[in-house]
């Protein structure tokens, strides 16, 4: 009897040995990176009622034979991969707090920089940005009276999502020139909710180390996946991003609601509705 116990362990060990390692399918920070990420929160963007986190993406999503084709239409020398596991010593975040201005917009807020080093050509971070708007910030900007959530559509008639790579070049994510705003929040890259003060903006994207050497290598959907190049093909993941504001023009009547998605508030309550905002993007799949 004992000797078939052992048969029967040294057979399964012999089993576990053949099975491949089961991956992590979405990225799951560890102690330190919450941590750090949870501080510069804190710290840089609570005060302008902004927020960051990372995206529940699904890595399974970005291996599917459909996305591995519509990625390489677009950079065919390189292949996509998530980054599911993270050092706390690879990245960095910091706060821009320099004047940035463009033909869409001034940014009244700080532009978010993140910096992941040790990566290979192809490799994607999936991120959560968010800004918070009060009402009375709201009425400013769409330059009439707002009581409920607006469409995605009407809301980026004053708003503007751009992303500065280190490199020097600069490209819209959101906005004129950009990915479309109800396209984005159709597909779920783009949430707009109620945050009880006024309205959070949450913009949901993958930011890839590879280059962008023509227009239509700029910001786009790639799949239900919006893909932010960060500009140069290295061992880096790095840019700014940037929302900038203008009044948009006349009055539109009352905005609608109906943008739907979770949000976030300020400091760690906001990294908590981001991820209420993140299951709600993943159950829509």
């Amino acid at each position: 009897m004992k000797k078939r116990s052992l048969s029967f362990a040294f057979v399964l060990l012999f089993i576990l040995c053949l099975c491949p390692v089961a991956r992590a399918r979405v990225l799951a920070p560890n102690e330190q990176l919450s941590k750090k990420l949870k501080d510069f929160v804190s710290e840089y963007l609570s005060p302008w009622k902004m927020s960051l986190w990372f995206d529940a993406v699904d890595s399974s999503l970005v291996e599917a034979l459909s996305f591995q084709q519509a990625f390489k239409e677009v950079w065919p020398q390189q292949i996509p991969s998530l980054i599911t596991d993270l050092k706390e010593s690879d990245v960095a975040f910091d706060g821009d707090r320099s004047s940035y201005v463009s033909p869409s917009g001034e940014a009244k807020r700080p532009g978010v920089h993140i910096k992941v080093a040790g990566r290979e050509w192809g490799d994607m971070l999936a991120m959560s940005y968010s800004w918070n708007y009060t009402w009375a910030e709201l009425k400013e900007l769409l330059v009439e009276e707002v009581t409920s959530v607006p469409e995605a559509s009407r809301l980026f008639e004053a708003l503007t999502v751009i992303f500065n790579t280190d490199s020097g070049n600069s490209y819209t994510v959101v906005g004129s020139g950009g990915v479309d705003a109800k396209t984005a929040a159709e597909k779920r890259a783009l949430v707009v909710s109620e945050s009880g003060t006024g309205v959070s903006v949450t913009l949901n994207v993958c930011l890839t180390n590879i280059q962008n050497r023509s227009s239509k290598q700029g910001p786009q959907f790639l799949e239900d996946l919006l893909v932010v190049p960060d500009g140069v093909s290295d061992t880096y993941i790095v840019g700014t991003m940037w929302m900038v504001e203008k009044k948009a023009s006349g009055n539109k009547g009352t905005p609608s609601s109906g943008s739907g998605g979770g949000g976030c508030n300020t400091g760690l309550g906001g990294v908590a509705l981001m991820a209420m905002a993140v299951y709600l993007r993943l159950r829509s799949r």
